[in-house]
């Protein structure tokens, strides 16, 4: 070598850089970069009675009442957004209950607000 020659460091070619801390991709395979679990959930899943009524729009056995609806839903069942929904909340359009924190309704009073804002031909 000569004087203005650099040393050049030997690396061997079997072996794979090792990742450090800025690399992106340092993680393991099969977990997500934040060491969560890729794989899906197992297909038959055990579910609450509770939730196993609510998905076919029951009311948990024994109640002979329909399933109270939540905003999101009632604003799928409207074709309208969230906000919207909230809005009629805040301004008292809609029959609505208040349990605790939580806002629901009652499909039957839904169903009879919705009839009441039919607007006839003129």
């Amino acid at each position: 070598m000569g004087k203005n020659a650099k040393p050049q460091l030997a690396i061997p070619f079997d072996e794979e850089p090792v990742a450090n801390h800025m690399s992106k991709t340092n993680h393991k395979p099969g977990l997500s970069p934040f060491g969560r679990s890729l794989r899906s959930a197992p297909d038959k899943a055990v579910s609450h009675p509770a939730t196993i009524a609510s998905d076919r729009g029951l009311a948990p056995a024994g109640t002979g009442r329909p399933l109270l609806i939540d905003v999101p839903t009632l604003a799928a069942q409207l074709s309208v957004t969230i906000r919207f929904v909230r809005r009629l909340i805040a301004e008292d359009r809609v029959p609505y209950l208040k349990i605790g924190k939580f806002i629901r309704f009652d499909p039957s009073e839904i169903s009879e607000w919705l009839d009441e804002q039919r607007v006839s031909a003129a």
